[in-house]
């Protein structure tokens, strides 16, 4: 669920997203290692609240690609509040370390945003260098970088052992034209020093838990929400033209055919020598 919020007298907006169950379909659909799951899920989190913010219709995608152990997290989200995920090693794994779990799983590398609008089918590309510390101050860099608004920005995520994923969300705060800086300050404060985000989301108190700690003494309307869900859009036609695009050598199969299998949804698809040789002609 997202919910968008709005400061009566136009200091700032905010929006909010529970992606609890996003994270727990995704756990069963790539079975990722605790890592992989915690990375993707928060990526997810970030890619739904950047989405909500555009103005046209349409879907974006972010990959945070390095030279660390897990290479690169691919998310993608839409403005009907889908949204999928996958990483480089989704099995990638590594002992604790100092410079955090974003950072020491992608390493120096960049992020790429890309946006394609529904109703021009236009698309916006724009490469930003990584900064030093998780993910969610890397959106929010590029938030400053990009659309020079400021910004505030947290993703959490509580795993659980048998369902994947115990809470995860994410909160995205921005100040309107002309707001009192004090007032985003008072909010950055509040933002940080929140408890995780997963113990607000997919359990109780939920939103409301968020709100009275982050909106206190604030006069914070509640202007809409939308349902977000795990959602692969991948098919049989897209396969067939990704493989129409690679070399004969890169796709042929034996006497059974070729199986290829979604990134982000793990789905299979099955092609018979027939149809690879129609490929090849």
């Amino acid at each position: 669920m997202l919910r968008r919020y709005l400061e009566k007298s136009g200091q700032f907006k905010v929006v909010a997203v529970d992606t609890t169950h996003v994270g727990r379909d995704a756990f069963l659909r790539l079975q990722p290692s605790p890592i992989s799951l915690q990375l993707v899920v928060q990526a997810m989190s970030g890619a739904v609240l950047l989405t909500s913010q555009l103005k046209d219709a349409g879907t974006l995608s972010l990959k945070f690609q390095g030279d660390g152990p897990m290479q690169h997290i691919t998310v993608e989200a839409n403005s009907q509040g889908q949204t999928r995920g996958y990483c480089g090693d989704i099995h990638c794994d590594f002992a604790p370390s100092e410079a955090g779990l974003f950072e020491t799983a992608i390493g120096a590398g960049t992020l790429t945003y890309r946006w394609r609008s529904s109703r021009t089918n236009q698309i916006h590309t724009s490469v930003v260098p990584l900064v030093a510390g998780e993910m969610a101050p890397n959106l929010t860099h590029y938030l400053l970088q990009s659309d020079q608004i400021p910004s505030a920005l947290s993703l959490g995520a509580v795993l659980d052992p048998d369902k994947g994923v115990k809470g995860s969300g994410g909160i995205l705060i921005q100040a309107l034209p002309g707001a009192d800086p004090n007032v985003m300050v008072i909010l950055e404060d509040r933002l940080a020093n929140l408890p995780p985000l997963g113990s607000f989301f997919g359990q109780a108190p939920g939103f409301s838990g968020m709100e009275k700690i982050l909106f206190e003494n604030l006069d914070v309307e509640l202007l809409h929400e939308q349902a977000v869900s795990y959602h692969c859009s991948c098919s049989r036609e897209r396969i067939l033209k990704i493989l129409a695009s690679l070399e004969e050598n890169d796709i042929s199969g034996g006497e059974e055919g070729v199986t290829v299998h979604c990134s982000f949804c793990t789905k299979p698809y099955h092609f018979s020598q027939d149809e690879i040789r129609l490929l090849n002609s």
